[in-house]
């Protein structure tokens, strides 16, 4: 049995899943849907399309699209990899929150790879490390869900920016359904890791990342049985 735990491996199962099936039990996710999801870029257009709130966001591919930006820009604003993890190995970080026009100009110039763009700009929602909740799931065969579990971060290291150092269980039936509607219309399979951040100003949850894996914080949704997200991937 196989359980995946990073982007780049769910789009290697894909690619590969037919010779790997023959030694292995693991869902099958079409890699096209594999990269729209792992892609920040992709998904931000796939949420759209679907009608699922997601934090206002661009994509400049010279920095005479981050000039044009300026125009218009409201700080601070997120400025963070399309392939988080690509540009997390180039510069050490996966993002970093730009307060002026100066900084986001010189922080593109610094992180950004010209020949193969991988920057994007992204509205930055007000709040704390406990706006962003967090959804834990399982879909079958068939796209049903199995096995759900909402929370939310209480603080992240780095600050702002990174990992869920603090979490508790909390229900959120707006997450849970959203989730569930949202990769019920794509046709996603298997263990599912979702962030959302609340924003105040509209009332909305809005999806920043989509994992199509097990994620980090995965044991921090274990039920009094000892069940979690990973042992539903024993009933495929």
């Amino acid at each position: 049995m196989l359980i995946n735990t990073a982007d780049e491996g769910a789009l290697l199962l894909a690619q590969h899943a037919e010779a790997l099936r023959e030694w292995f039990i693991f869902p099958y996710v079409p890699p096209e849907l594999v990269r729209s999801l792992t892609s920040k870029k992709e998904m931000y257009h796939l949420a759209r399309q679907h009608g699922i709130p997601t934090a206002e966001t661009e994509f400049p591919e010279s920095r005479e699209d981050v000039v044009r930006f300026l125009d218009h820009a409201v700080f601070p604003v997120m400025l963070k990899g399309i392939d988080g993890e690509r540009l997390e190995r180039r510069t050490g970080k996966k993002m970093v929150i730009i307060r002026t026009g100066d900084e986001l100009l010189g922080h593109y110039e610094k992180m950004e790879d010209p020949q193969h763009p991988n920057l994007m700009l992204q509205e930055y929602i007000p709040g704390g490390d406990d706006c962003v909740w967090m959804f834990n799931g399982y879909f079958d065969k068939d796209g049903e869900c199995l096995y759900a579990q909402t929370g939310k971060k209480i603080r992240q290291a780095p600050v702002y920016t990174g990992y869920t150092s603090l979490g508790i269980c909390l229900r959120n039936e707006i997450v849970e359904k959203t989730t569930k509607e949202f990769m019920k219309r794509i046709g996603y399979r298997g263990i599912l890791d979702i962030g959302y951040r609340y924003d105040a100003r509209d009332g909305s949850y809005k999806v920043l990342d989509i994992n199509p894996r097990i994620g980090a914080t995965f044991r921090l949704f274990v039920a009094p049985n000892g069940m979690d997200v990973a042992r539903p991937h024993t009933w495929i």
